[in-house]
C-alpha cells in the first residue's frame, strides 16, 4: 500500500539532494584541479586510473541525485493545491508563503 507523501518533507529531501549534487560537483572540480604529474609512466597510469574511477563515481552519484530530484518534483506537482499550504502552515509559516517578509 502506498503511503501519501508529505509535501514539506519532499522539499526537504529535494534540498538535501541539491546540496549533495553541489558538494559532489565541488569535489570533482577539486580532484581534477589537483592532478599530480609523477613523471613515471606506470605510476602515472595508476593515479590517472584512480582519479578517473573516482570522477566517474562522483558523476554517477550526481546523476542519481538529479533523477531523484526530478521524481520529487513530479510528486510535489501531483499534490493537491491546498495540501501543500495546509501542512506547511502547521510546521513553519514561511514554508506556506515563502515570499512573505513579515518580521515579528
Amino acid at each position: 500500500m502506498r503511503r501519501p507523501s508529505e509535501p514539506p518533507a519532499l522539499a526537504v529531501v529535494s534540498d538535501a539532494l541539491q546540496g549533495l549534487s553541489d558538494t559532489v560537483a565541488g569535489v570533482e572540480d577539486d580532484l581534477l584541479a589537483s592532478l599530480v604529474v609523477l613523471g613515471e609512466p606506470d605510476a602515472q597510469r595508476s593515479v590517472d586510473g584512480w582519479v578517473d574511477q573516482v570522477v566517474d563515481l562522483l558523476r554517477a552519484v550526481d546523476e542519481v541525485a538529479s533523477q531523484h530530484r526530478a521524481t520529487l518534483a513530479r510528486a510535489r506537482a501531483r499534490q493537491p493545491a491546498g495540501a501543500v499550504g495546509d501542512l506547511a502552515d502547521q510546521r513553519d509559516p514561511q514554508l506556506a508563503d515563502p515570499l512573505s517578509s513579515e518580521q515579528p
